[in-house]
């Protein structure tokens, strides 16, 4: 039951981390500004003239 607890609180302490820079993402940014905010991506994916970025975020 400690162990269900502590991975609980776990995941909720990563998803406000992630969530905080999220919320500073904005329609329109410019990839500098996203790469500013979230770090270095781990990898990208191209389709025509749109890129994603890939950001694997760990505590």
């Amino acid at each position: 039951m400690r162990s269900f607890v502590l991975i609980v609180v776990l995941f909720s302490l990563m998803g406000c981390a992630t969530g905080e820079k999220m919320s500073r993402q904005k329609e329109g940014m410019a990839k500098s500004d996203v790469i500013e905010v979230l770090g270095d991506p781990d990898g990208f994916q191209r389709s025509g003239e749109y890129e994603a970025l890939n950001t694997i975020t760990g505590l």
